[in-house]
């Protein structure tokens, strides 16, 4: 059944290809701004939105976070709209809104009945670009606050992806008032990101370079949480499938045991 319904949807998918136009559902989407007749892409120092459409499944690409849901049903409905669901009640709309640009529509449940524009990834070099500033980007006002923010969460965050006490390596966010390095050292895979930027917004707080959110570190139940696509859960008995890690929290580098 399973695989029949993967199929089902593949084949949904082609039937959506016009003989002089491209199906909707086959390449990755990239968010645009619409004004009057216009549209353009704001620059904010980070990736925008985008979305597309894989197999049996619907990824999202957001600015503050990504996600993911399992296609339940596609379907063509008239004027040429596709409503992709991913349960019963839940569902994207999406139309062509301007075929000549390549643009379309995205309405439904899951943006909160926003209506949102896209261009394929073919058309987007056409878009323009504009310079983001801090009303329509994410990011702080200015030093004093990137200070405020180290002051708050400064220490040193790490996880260790083990199970076996003789396999060595962590993932380690460290914040103090003259920078913020996020890496994964000791072990295959090592990687650095140095001196990064902080955004907070309500509870979390994020940690970016130029282009991307590379992790968001929040506290729960009295516990440091963080999520990032760079983590890479090895431990045998208890894979991480849900992309969020517990992380031991100190104060400096002196109280972080050795082994670490």
């Amino acid at each position: 059944m399973k695989y029949f319904k993967l199929i089902l949807i593949i084949f949904i998918i082609h039937s959506c290809q016009g003989q002089n136009e491209k199906s909707i559902l086959g390449t990755t989407w990239y968010e645009v701004k619409k004004n009057g007749n216009d549209y353009y892409i704001i620059d904010c120092g980070y990736n925008n939105e985008s979305f597309k459409i894989k197999n049996d499944s619907i990824y999202d690409y957001g600015i503050m976070e990504d996600s993911s849901f399992k296609i339940y049903k596609i379907v063509e409905n008239k004027n040429n709209l596709i409503s992709v669901y991913i349960n019963k009640d839940e569902k994207y709309d999406i139309s062509w809104f301007n075929k000549e640009k390549s643009i379309i529509k995205r309405t439904g449940s899951l943006d909160g009945d926003l209506v949102k524009y896209y261009v394929n990834k073919k058309n987007l070099n056409k878009i323009e670009v504009i310079k983001g500033n801090s009303e329509n980007c994410i990011t702080f006002e200015d030093e004093d606050d990137y200070n405020n923010l180290t002051k708050k969460w400064q220490g040193i965050y790490y996880y260790d992806p083990f199970d076996s006490k003789d396999s060595i390596g962590s993932y380690y966010i460290d914040i103090d008032e003259n920078k913020t390095n996020y890496g994964y050292s000791g072990g295959d895979g090592h990687f650095l990101y140095k001196s990064l930027d902080l955004i907070q917004n309500k509870d979390t707080l994020y940690i970016k370079n130029s282009s991307s959110i590379l992790a968001k570190l929040y506290k729960k139940n009295n516990q440091f949480l963080v999520e990032s696509n760079l983590i890479q859960d090895r431990k045998s008995k208890n894979n991480n499938t849900s992309g969020i890690f517990a992380f031991k929290y100190a104060k400096s580098a002196s109280e972080v045991p050795d082994d670490k």
